[in-house]
């Protein structure tokens, strides 16, 4: 539970992959079962997959089959995701280090939390189902739920749930980028898989970013 008072119009929010969990190799298990399924010629990588990763669904499935008719691409994408998504609620990703310590933490000193990510509607779902991390987190959000990028995600989250004051946590420009064009003060996650260009703060591990929580907010 939360404290009363002015901390919980105080919050962070999270980027999802490279910043809480690695998911990327039960994401390539299921989509490369689905291109061998759907007879496409093309098997994608961990290291090719993790490069990708923080953009929108659409310039994933576009960079990773870039010949592909439009259509069928998006067809072929749904199927990806419903893959993924099975693969991920039996097996799970791998949790960054101190994620439970650290959620713990920032929950106790009142802070309410979110996931912003974009991803597709349900994938986020399968992280909280499969780790039991849905007592950590008020609220969450995604384009393929809301049609909306991660910028007026964040903003989104921050007037449904009344939050004065906020701090996002991700690990890649895009992540950056959407900060500033929500106008909330970015955190980056420098264990995680991106490159951030003049990085105002910066954690490499997440058991440091209740001390930088605190500084921000």
């Amino acid at each position: 539970m939360h404290k009363k008072g002015e901390m919980m119009n105080k919050a962070v929010i999270f980027d999802l992959d490279g910043t809480l969990w690695d998911s990327a190799e039960q994401v390539v298990w299921g989509w490369n079962k689905t291109f061998e399924e759907e007879g496409v010629d093309k098997r994608t990588t961990v290291g090719e997959l993790k490069s990708l990763m923080g953009k929108p669904m659409e310039a994933i499935i576009e960079a990773l089959v870039p010949d592909m008719e439009p259509q069928r691409r998006t067809g072929l994408l749904e199927r990806c995701c419903r893959n993924e998504e099975a693969r991920l609620l039996e097996k799970g990703g791998i949790l960054f280090p101190d994620i439970t310590r650290t959620l713990t933490m920032l929950r106790d000193e009142g802070y309410h939390l979110s996931i912003v990510s974009n991803c597709q509607d349900g994938y986020i779902e399968t992280f909280l189902e499969h780790h039991k991390m849905q007592p950590f987190f008020d609220d969450y959000e995604c384009p393929g739920r809301s049609g909306m990028l991660k910028a007026e995600n964040i903003k989104l989250v921050m007037e449904r749930n009344r939050i004065e004051k906020a701090v996002y946590v991700g690990d890649t420009q895009g992540d950056a980028d959407a900060c500033t064009k929500a106008g909330v003060p970015f955190i980056w996650a420098r264990y995680g898989f991106g490159d951030v260009k003049d990085a105002q703060y910066v954690i490499d591990s997440l058991a440091e970013l209740p001390d930088v929580v605190r500084e921000v907010l």
